[in-house]
C-alpha cells in the first residue's frame, strides 16, 4: 500500500509502499506529479541495484555522466560515490558546503538530482534546501520589474562566499582551468514544468551580473541571497540509510552541512548521487 507523508519541515514529502526497482507508469506518474509539488521527495525501504538504480535515474531525465574513476559506483559513470572518508582526497572535499543549484556552470544545467543512502552517521549529514519559487513570490513588485529580462553569468570558480560557505576553486588542473567557459542564465526562470516562476542560480555559480559593474552585480546577487535563505523558505533534510532523496533543482537551492571526515563506525557517510538534465536550455 502506497502512503504519502509530509516532511517535518516546511516543505517535501516522504513516500512509502513504492520500489524503485518494481514501478509501474503509475507509480512512476504519481512520484513525478509529487517531486514537482512538494520541490523534495523522500522514497524509504529502497535498496535498489546499481542497474535499477541507474535506471530509476532516467525516468528524470537524462542521466549526467562523471569522469571520476575512482568515485564511480559499480563502473558506471552516472553514479557518483560521495563519502566523508579520510582517503577522500582534499581538493574533493565540501564542494557542496555553499548555498547553489546543481550544474549552474554548464549550458544545460541539472534539473533533478537524488541520492540513495547506504550509509548514514549518527550525528549531522543534513542538507539544507531553500524554496525558490516561494522566494521570488516573496519579493517585492519593483523588484520584480528590476529582474525581469536580467542574466547572470556562471562559472565552475564560483561567485562570493558568505560566512560559513566554502567555494571550491582549486580542484582543476591549469589545462583544465584555462578550458573552462562561462555560461549565461536568467536570474528569472519560468519552470519548465509546473510554469512558476523561480529566482534561478543566484548563487555558488553566480560571478556576475550581464550588464552592471561587478559592485552592483555583487550587491544585487548578495541582496537577492539574503532574502532567500531567510528562514521563512528553508528547510532541511538528513537522509538515511534506505532512503532515495531527490529534489527538482530548478525550484531548490541546498547546501550539504559540513561533517567530520572519518571511518568510524556512527561516523561514516556513504551516498550514490544520480543528477540528470533536460535536453534543452532552460528560458527566462
Amino acid at each position: 500500500m502506497i502512503s504519502e507523508t509530509s516532511l517535518a519541515g516546511r516543505f517535501g514529502v516522504a513516500v512509502q509502499g513504492i520500489k524503485v526497482g518494481q514501478l509501474s507508469p503509475s507509480d512512476a506518474q504519481l512520484l513525478h506529479k509529487l517531486l514537482y509539488a512538494h520541490r523534495i521527495l523522500v522514497l524509504r525501504n529502497q535498496k535498489p541495484s546499481p542497474s535499477e538504480y541507474a535506471q530509476f535515474g532516467a525516468l528524470w531525465g537524462v542521466p549526467i555522466g562523471h569522469i571520476q574513476k575512482h568515485r564511480m559506483v559499480d563502473g558506471s559513470p552516472i553514479i557518483l560515490s560521495l563519502s566523508n572518508s579520510p582517503a577522500l582526497p582534499l581538493n574533493e572535499r565540501d564542494d557542496a558546503v555553499h548555498w547553489h543549484q546543481d550544474g549552474t556552470f554548464n549550458e544545460l544545467p541539472t534539473s533533478v538530482t537524488m541520492v540513495l543512502g547506504i550509509e548514514t552517521p549518527d550525528v549531522g549529514g543534513y542538507t539544507l534546501f531553500i524554496e525558490m519559487v516561494e522566494a521570488y513570490a516573496a519579493l517585492s513588485e519593483s523588484m520584480k520589474d528590476h529582474l525581469i529580462g536580467l542574466n547572470v553569468t556562471h562559472s565552475i570558480f564560483g561567485g562570493k562566499a558568505m560566512a560559513g560557505e566554502t567555494i571550491p576553486r582549486n580542484s582543476l588542473t591549469a589545462n583544465q582551468r584555462a578550458s573552462v567557459k562561462q555560461v549565461i542564465h536568467p536570474i528569472v526562470i519560468t519552470h519548465p514544468v509546473t510554469g512558476l516562476p523561480a529566482l534561478f542560480r543566484i548563487s555558488g555559480s553566480a560571478t556576475s551580473i550581464v550588464g552592471m559593474s561587478q559592485e552592483e552585480s555583487d550587491d544585487l546577487l548578495h541582496e537577492l541571497k539574503l532574502h532567500a535563505t531567510q528562514d521563512r523558505f528553508r528547510t532541511k533534510y538528513k537522509v538515511n540509510q534506505g532512503e532515495i532523496l531527490l529534489w527538482d533543482t530548478f525550484s531548490t537551492m541546498h547546501f550539504a552541512t559540513s561533517i567530520e571526515y572519518s571511518d568510524e563506525p556512527g561516523k561514516r557517510r556513504l551516498l550514490h548521487r544520480i543528477s540528470t538534465r533536460m535536453p534543452k536550455k532552460v528560458s527566462g
